[in-house]
């Protein structure tokens, strides 16, 4: 089957590998790359996508002076993250000096090399540069630098954080704490400080800014938010709800058949706006989120019902919809649209509703 490898060139991969470089003095001048510093690479065993570097490396001969000066984890990553196209937009392509390249100083590409500083590195040392000419110098400890590197923590997704901050070492002491990865802590973190700016709250105090437990404080703001907004809402839109509770109570009597429960479970039919609202609010669905499933109540062509445990009857577990017209279940969901015990709950709601009595006559409603 080899001629079936050699003619079709999409089973034709390239990945980071190693270079034997025994051989390199003698084919490289083949290339043009006797100059390139790829045979610095085969001899210090570094992983490089090789096809990358060899069909761009004249477009970037910049490269040559990279790897020359021991900045080899910077080559490989540009090959590995932008391949064939592109270079990274915080560099200059046409300069040969490595500060001006790197648009960076001596100190620090002196330390950008002491650590062998990929791509993420570059971008920290550059805004700390970048803070310096500003008038508003920071200092990276080594130790940071090297944590925001191994992590791939972009700048661009700290600048929330650290425009209250101020302190990029502050910044990673926190995230180093932090159960999650550092880029989620980071979206969190910039999500919840843009929140609590909004609530008023001081988030130039520590106690707010650097809250123990950032993922609880960052859910608690959500929900405070969200239940204020829910409670604006009921009342721009309380005529509405009224009218549609009017027209949903004329129902109930039909709907009382679909109230069940056994040993464990209990099944409620909704009575009123409010209710799904509240479902929803703490389930995290759109049962309550517009008047859709309301209205379908209002008008007696579904039903919404509630599944809780009887040992925790005011906890919401699971939303059900019910045709109203030939009793089939449409859909159940419990928080955030997910099933747990699906099985379990499967077999429950079949026994449901093999136990629903016999459909009344409809009620009809003038609308």
């Amino acid at each position: 089957c080899q001629e079936f490898w050699d003619t079709n060139r999409g089973n034709k991969r390239f990945y980071e590998s190693y270079l034997y470089p025994e051989n390199l003095q003698e084919v490289l001048p083949y290339g043009k790359l006797q100059h390139s510093g790829l045979d610095i690479l085969a001899n210090k065993c570094k992983k490089i996508n090789v096809n990358y570097f060899i069909t761009t490396y004249h477009r970037r001969p910049w490269m040559e002076y990279w790897i020359k000066a021991g900045l080899y984890r910077l080559a490989t990553e540009v090959t590995r993250i932008y391949g064939m196209w592109g270079n990274p937009k915080y560099i200059r392509t046409d300069c040969k000096k490595l500060t001006e390249n790197l648009r960076l100083n001596g100190n620090r590409l002196h330390r950008l090399r002491e650590i062998d500083g990929g791509l993420d590195a570059l971008e920290w040392l550059q805004y700390e540069e970048k803070r310096e000419l500003s008038g508003k110098k920071i200092k990276i400890s080594r130790e940071s630098l090297e944590f925001l590197s191994a992590k791939r923590v972009d700048t661009e997704d700290c600048q929330k954080i650290l425009n209250e901050l101020g302190s990029v070492n502050r910044m990673v002491n926190y995230m180093k704490k932090q159960k999650t990865s550092p880029n989620s802590v980071a979206q969190i973190w910039a999500d919840y400080l843009k929140m609590a700016q909004n609530e008023g709250l001081d988030v130039t105090d520590d106690i707010v800014r650097l809250p123990k437990d950032l993922k609880a404080r960052h859910d608690e703001l959500v929900e405070r938010i969200n239940a204020r907004r829910d409670a604006e809402r009921v009342k721009k839109e309380a005529e509405k709800y009224e009218r549609l509770d009017k027209k949903i109570v004329k129902h109930l009597p039909e709907a009382k058949r679909y109230f069940w429960e056994n040993k464990d479970y209990m099944i409620i039919p909704a009575g009123r706006c409010e209710e799904l609202i509240n479902e929803g609010k703490t389930l995290h669905h759109c049962v309550g989120a517009s008047t859709r499933y309301m209205e379908k109540m209002a008008a007696g062509e579904s039903w919404i019902l509630f599944l809780r445990k009887k040992k925790e009857l005011e906890k919401p577990y699971y939303t059900i919809e019910i045709s109203m017209e030939d009793d089939k279940i449409l859909q159940w969901y419990s928080e955030y649209d997910r099933k747990p015990d699906e099985k379990q709950i499967k077999k429950l709601l079949d026994a449901f509703k093999k136990s629903i009595r016999q459909k009344p006559e409809r009620i009809q409603i003038a609308v």
